[in-house]
């Protein structure tokens, strides 16, 4: 049994989001772990992104802070209370947008057979600059390739185990991740995390696919969500535009100002989610947008 204390994972926000699965080793005191959809063992989590809302939800005397960090893939939710006075207290100081880096437990809940929830419960939230943020991304990515580069390999197998994946050079705790995420959800969308990979590193460095070397990847244009580049750049300055307090710009009006100039509210609407989720924009409250 591993006693000593869990590596903190890096994951992006998407494949967390999509974890469904519990794994535990049994015991009262082992550790249990949510695991990804691409094989990563998730006890505890590193993340680093915007945050972009920061509430209490508890009292004044006793308050629960939670938050929104988004990372280019997706959103993580974090949350912490009195017993977790530190990131509490940290949490309490930061004026969003900031970036910022997380150390937390993976959190799970199932209120019935159909629905998980997802969350970090942080040990320790601090803010950081873009370049320790990039930083992070880049690592995230590079640990996202080497477990798909693993899942190809298992998929090769006639009889697939950790040990065979060990055997071809990688460490334990790919190779028991990745078999347990094969046990679990089946073969993977190898081209849904080809696409998430392409668009992380994207949000932050144009043209790596020259500049990264052995993270470089070959994929195919369509497997990527196509962004129509000149509706974001129309969509991002109507978000100046139109946020004249320093509250954010109105949804509705950003919606009724894209269709007079041609596009349609589904577009807007998919626009719109592809920034929030890229971390571009945030919601400083219900239907108002600001740029991050």
């Amino acid at each position: 049994m591993n006693t000593g204390r869990e590596v903190a994972m890096r994951v992006f926000a998407s494949e967390y989001r999509h974890s469904t699965r519990k794994h535990s080793e049994g015991g009262d005191r082992a550790p249990s772990y949510v695991i990804s959809p691409m094989g990563a063992r998730i006890n505890r989590l590193f993340i680093a992104g915007t945050l972009t809302e920061i509430s209490n939800s508890g009292s004044e005397d006793d308050p629960v802070w939670k938050a929104k960090v988004v990372d280019g893939t997706g959103v993580f939710f974090i949350s912490a209370g009195k017993y977790q006075p530190q990131a509490a207290a940290a949490l309490s100081k930061i004026e969003p947008p900031q970036f910022v880096a997380v150390v937390g437990k993976s959190r799970i809940y199932s209120p019935d057979d159909t629905t998980n929830y997802l969350s970090v419960r942080p040990e320790a939230v601090r803010v950081i600059d873009r370049k320790e943020r990039d930083m992070w991304v880049l690592q995230a990515a590079r640990d996202l390739k080497r477990r798909m580069e693993a899942f190809q390999e298992l998929l090769r197998m006639e009889s697939p185990s950790s040990k065979e994946l060990m055997s071809l050079g990688y460490p334990e705790h790919i190779a028991e991740g990745v078999v347990l995420a094969y046990d679990y959800y089946g073969e993977p969308d190898i081209v849904t995390y080809r696409a998430l990979l392409v668009r992380a590193l994207r949000s932050l460095l144009p043209g790596y696919e020259e500049d990264l070397g052995d993270l470089a990847i070959d994929y195919d244009e369509d497997d990527a969500e196509a962004v129509d580049e000149d509706m974001q750049k129309t969509f991002l300055e109507m978000v100046d535009e139109f946020d004249t307090d320093d509250r954010g710009a109105e949804v509705v009006k950003l919606y009724e100002t894209g269709k007079k100039r041609g596009f349609s509210r589904e577009d807007m609407e998919n626009m719109l989610h592809y920034l929030l989720e890229t971390g571009a924009v945030y919601e400083p409250q219900l239907g108002r947008i600001k740029r991050t």
